[in-house]
């Protein structure tokens, strides 16, 4: 029996990844990598370090893996304090704490290991954020001879096809997205709050065996009178009555990887409006949904969901649907303007997707919010979800 039964991959499946990380490494010619990772938006952006250690930092301000070419890595925390917690979890044997000096942890591991004057790959912690200034600088001035190349996004690259054991991680996290929903419809009632409707999601997956932080976004508003297009990332302390629609976007964790739900309830019988929004929702739904085919691309699936839009004369909060796994979002996105898409990428068997179409009135002042978890498979899109794709009237 294990003492302390955390979620864990098989000695395989870490192995595969090792492998896929090396046999890049040995495309770009490096002789070892620098992993960072941070515990910014919710943990995910120790994803890197994660899908290689099993282990994430809840309180971290940077956490670096060192994987040289041949042999074993090195995993160094923030916290000292947090380095039994690390041994105990991490599938990788060489832990060190490392705070406050952890670009010179860094040097001195690579003099040990013999390439100092290496060809020496730092991948950033996101796609569009590299290393806290003063660590490459320390890195530059410890290592003189090394050439520092900036890989940025190589790890996360991987990431985006998954394996069935990372899928059946996902499986697990949408049931406890799942079972939030039910939460959320079966307590429902005049003189609820917002944050207590939040209350009820989190101890709903908490109570299942998820992982926090999470992700959850609660809102509601008049359904006569409406002033709330998108769920709030802050819940307030506003009163839901009869003739209120409640927005919800619920991202349940499982050991690292997210399950993520978008779903609407109603008090009472939705007006005109609200039907009509629930059946633009659900026709994008289920145009984006079908769309996630191999070899399909991303902008053949932004096309036909904007001509969707135009056609009710509706406009849009978020993107059409975007990349899930360790990280909600991830790339790709679908029809993004603020995070650019390669429309020409396809889609390949492995990719998991979160489909979550928001129409919304001109004046943003009604939305809808209906969306699910969806892989890609051989045979075509395979939602992971189980709760209604539908306005919930309670």
């Amino acid at each position: 029996m294990v003492e302390h039964p955390f979620a864990r991959f098989s000695k395989a499946e870490m192995e595969r990844r090792h492998r896929l990380v090396r046999q890049e490494m040995a495309k770009r010619k490096l002789d070892c990598l620098i992993v960072a990772g941070s515990s910014a938006r919710w943990n995910e952006k120790n994803a890197n370090i994660r899908y290689l250690t099993e282990w994430a930092d809840r309180e971290s301000s940077v956490n670096y893996l060192l994987i040289p070419r041949e042999g074993e890595p090195t995993l160094f925390i923030w916290l000292g304090i947090r380095l039994f917690n690390a041994k105990l979890a991490a599938s990788i044997s060489d832990v060190r704490g490392a705070h406050p000096h952890q670009a010179e942890a860094l040097i001195d591991r690579i003099q040990e290991l013999g390439m100092s004057g290496g060809r020496i790959g730092i991948d950033g912690y996101d796609r569009y954020i590299f290393i806290p200034h003063n660590h490459f600088l320390k890195l530059k001035e410890g290592l003189p001879k090394a050439d520092l190349q900036d890989v940025t996004g190589l790890v996360e690259s991987l990431r985006a096809v998954k394996s069935p054991e990372e899928i059946h991680f996902m499986e697990q996290a949408c049931a406890l997205a799942d079972k939030a929903c039910y939460a959320v419809a079966g307590s429902l009632k005049p003189g609820i709050k917002d944050y207590e409707v939040y209350a009820i999601i989190e101890q709903a997956i908490l109570s299942g065996g998820g992982e926090a932080p999470l992700l959850i976004l609660v809102g509601s508003t008049r359904m006569d009178q409406p002033t709330l297009p998108f769920p709030n990332i802050y819940p307030s302390g506003r009163v839901i009555n009869k003739g209120d629609v409640v927005l919800t976007e619920i991202s349940a964790k499982y050991g690292g990887y997210w399950g993520q739900v978008q779903k609407p309830f109603a008090l009472g019988t939705p007006v005109d409006r609200y039907l009509n929004l629930v059946r633009v929702n659900k026709e994008l739904y289920k145009i984006i949904s079908e769309n996630l085919y191999p070899g399909n691309t991303l902008g053949k699936i932004s096309a036909v969901g904007k001509r969707c839009l135009n056609k009710h004369k509706l406009g849009r909060v978020v993107c059409f649907a975007h990349g899930v796994g360790m990280e909600a979002p991830e790339e790709p996105m679908i029809d993004e303007n603020s995070w650019p898409m390669d429309p020409d990428q396809v889609i390949v068997p492995g990719n998991t997707f979160v489909v979550e179409p928001n129409p919304a009135v001109k004046e943003k002042t009604a939305g809808m919010f209906i969306g699910d978890t969806f892989v890609v498979t051989e045979s075509g899109p395979l939602c992971l979800n189980r709760f209604p794709a539908d306005l919930t009237v309670v």
